[in-house]
């Protein structure tokens, strides 16, 4: 087995885990080999891990898991018998698909009469990724041959993996080494075509331009270009090496303002493209223009120039000015350029028109004004000039506050003369800090305002004390102070800061009951405990609990008698009963256990649950009912009142007609409700039995 990694212009390392020891691989060509023999049963499956290396700076690998199969002693893997020496060199321009680049045989070592020969479609184009090659096979034999054109500027060489696998699924694997050769098959082709130049009146041998000619081709076998002229060759001379194009003659502008001349670019071995053998051409006509000849220097209309004052905040490519050079050489055109002052690229100048405008973002508080040299050139001659920008201030920077104290405490309720704390802030459009910074101070939060206030300096004071307790108060408040500059103007930009007061707690609530009501304990029960009291305080910890709880001295001497508190266990002194007297309301005293403390009262309701233990007595009840018509719908009429003290025992009571069902009524048994109204305009007289 191979693992194959290797490139042809890389160097792998390769390296092979969890084998057991019966297993080694070649590092450097990453064939895989039996280390010691195997004393394994056949079916058992070794499971490795090949990792490849590359030999980089900063080295990167890559890893495949391999299964090795134990097969029984008689199952053997095919062999190639017949391999192709490599490398094998083919021209890359080779289109004979017929041609036999590689045959290669095989041997089964089992009864079968053929193998299966697989050519492994490698992940990369030089492994075959693209389907260059292909395999033809007869029998125990088969052959390599083209599939698609070869180009060796693409791929200049293949390393070709053949499979080949018996009827137990045991394979073996060879590669081939198959290198391609450069052929003249590409023409020169000039990179640009631009057009040249030379001033009139100049001697033989100015220089005109350079022309450039680039050959595909991979190797320098082919690629080197010559240069010759087609024509023209009376007037112009070009260098063979080079490409230079230099004059052989003085030009008269007045007499031919300009030549086409053709140049052609030769490479350096016979034509694989052409039949005749002849060296691969590529030509192309250049335009040579013969040009006034410029004697006269640009100037500019003035030697300083100054430019409105442009605000700091100006857009990117806002006009700042335009300066002119004036050049009496119509066939010279004047290119302009800031060569001096330009501090930090803030200006670019249009080389063609003169105009200055900004380039990047300005700045006042970095740089006030700039003092441009600029040049005018005319491809000979030059002339400077001097430009003056002052930059304006403009409010774009936001107020910074100084650093400060920014976390104070306070004791709630106490107003405190003075102030809280103190704030600066500057204005760094402002350069000189000594200088009034215009700032104006006050308190964002429009509910905060009523309690506090800033003024101009700064200082932040108390209009009124700070609560720390709830439903209204906090036990830290966030104060957000904001500063703006230029005295609030509407261009004025502002900044904000926080101020956390935190305040300590006064003990200035009293506690109040925390119990669910109402509290309910049955008549007849025997003295005992009715609830667990328990309260709550708005203060904070160290001004709440433990409660002390009892019984307020303010109470009646009937719920002194028949209640009281121990510790916080609310007790019953007496039997009660409800048809006494169904609730009390008892006047609960809570003290806390704060500096100094604080006691509330607060109200217990006690109600006295109901038992069935009053009989009942006869009642009676009257109903008017108007049927209009006798069309009223059956309707709810009324309940059926019976004299009972108790008044919770309701579902212990069942309703029935004494003396039978009446004719025009209906009776709930269980709900002691009248309904269906007569269809008669009547009055009736009902009576009923309870049980």
């Amino acid at each position: 087995m191979t693992v194959t990694t290797a490139w042809c212009f890389m160097i792998f390392k390769h390296v092979l885990t969890n084998g057991e020891s019966y297993f080694r691989i070649d590092k450097n060509t990453g064939v895989i080999y039996l280390d010691r023999p195997i004393d394994r049963d056949p079916g058992y499956k070794f499971k490795l891990r090949a990792t490849a290396t590359d030999q980089g700076e900063t080295p990167t690998s890559s890893s495949i898991f391999l299964d090795i199969l134990v097969v029984e002693s008689n199952k053997k893997a095919p062999a190639f018998q017949t391999i192709p020496s490599s490398p094998i060199v083919l021209l890359e321009n080779l289109s004979d698909f017929t041609y036999n680049i590689a045959t290669l045989r095989a041997i089964s070592n089992t009864d079968e009469s053929a193998l299966v020969f697989e050519l492994v479609v490698g992940m990369t184009e030089q492994t075959n990724k693209l389907s260059t090659f292909r395999l033809e096979s007869e029998g125990d034999t088969a052959h390599i041959r083209l599939a698609r054109h070869m180009d060796y500027e693409s791929i200049a060489e293949y390393i070709l993996t053949i499979r080949i696998e018996n009827k137990y699924n045991l394979a073996a694997e060879t590669s081939i080494n198959i290198q391609l050769k450069d052929v003249n098959d590409n023409i020169p082709a000039f990179t640009e075509v631009v057009s040249g130049s030379v001033l009139e009146n100049e001697p033989p041998g100015t220089p005109v331009m350079q022309v450039r000619a680039i050959d595909a081709d991979a190797t320098p076998v082919h690629n080197r270009v010559t240069y010759e002229l087609a024509d023209n060759k009376d007037n112009f001379a070009i260098d063979r090496y080079s490409g230079d194009i230099r004059t052989l003659k003085i030009f008269d502008r007045e007499e031919q303002d300009f030549y086409n001349v053709k140049v052609i670019a030769t490479d350096n071995s016979p034509s694989a493209l052409l039949p005749s053998g002849k060296h691969n051409e590529g030509q192309q006509v250049f335009r040579i223009e013969i040009v006034d000849k410029n004697d006269h220097p640009p100037k500019f209309t003035q030697s300083l120039y100054i430019a409105e004052a442009i605000p700091e905040d100006a857009n990117i490519n806002a006009a700042v000015m335009e300066v002119i050079a004036l050049d009496d050489d119509t066939a010279s055109p004047v290119t302009y350029s800031i060569v001096e002052g330009n501090e930090g690229d803030a200006f670019f100048i249009e080389q063609k028109t003169g105009k200055v405008r900004v380039k990047t973002k300005l700045d006042y508080e970095t740089m006030t004004n700039y003092t441009l040299r600029v040049r005018a050139f005319d491809g000979v001659y030059e002339d400077y000039c001097r430009v003056e920008i002052k930059i304006e201030n403009v409010n774009d920077n936001p107020p910074v506050f100084l650093p400060y104290k920014n976390n104070i405490t306070q004791m709630e309720e106490e107003l405190t003369s003075g102030c809280l704390v103190q704030l600066e802030a500057y204005d760094p459009d402002i350069p000189d800090r000594n200088q009034p910074q215009r700032i104006v101070y006050f308190v964002v939060k429009e509910d905060q305002r009523k309690l506090l206030t800033i003024d101009k300096q700064g200082c932040l004071s108390l209009i009124k004390p700070l609560d720390r307790d709830p439903p209204n108060g906090f036990d830290t408040w966030q104060v957000l102070i904001a500063a703006i500059d230029e005295d609030g103007s509407p261009s004025s930009l502002r900044q904000s800061t926080e101020v956390v007061i935190t305040l300590k707690d006064i003990n200035d609530n009293a506690p109040v009951l925390d119990v669910p009501q109402p509290v309910f304990w049955r008549e007849n029960q025997s003295p005992g405990i009715i609830a667990t009291l328990s309260a709550k305080d708005n203060d904070g910890p160290e001004n709440g609990p433990p409660f002390t709880f009892a019984i307020s001295s303010v109470a009646s001497s009937d719920i002194l008698s028949k209640f009281s508190v121990i510790d916080s266990k609310l007790k019953a002194l007496v039997r009660f009963d409800r048809e006494e007297k169904k609730f009390y309301m008892i006047p609960i005293t809570i003290t806390d256990s704060g500096e100094p403390t604080m006691t509330g009262t607060s109200t217990l309701q006690v109600v006295i649950g109901d038992e069935n233990d009053n009989k009942m007595k006869e009642g009676y009840s009257s109903i008017f009912v108007y049927n209009y018509k006798g069309e009223a719908p059956d309707t709810e009429i009324g309940r059926v009142y019976v004299d009972d003290p108790d008044d919770w025992d309701l579902p212990d009571k069942h309703f029935v007609w004494s003396g039978g069902s009446h004719e025009f009524f209906d009776l709930n048994s269980a709900y002691w409700n009248d309904n269906n109204v007569s269809k008669e305009r009547l009055d009736h007289l009902i009576y009923f039995t309870l049980m």
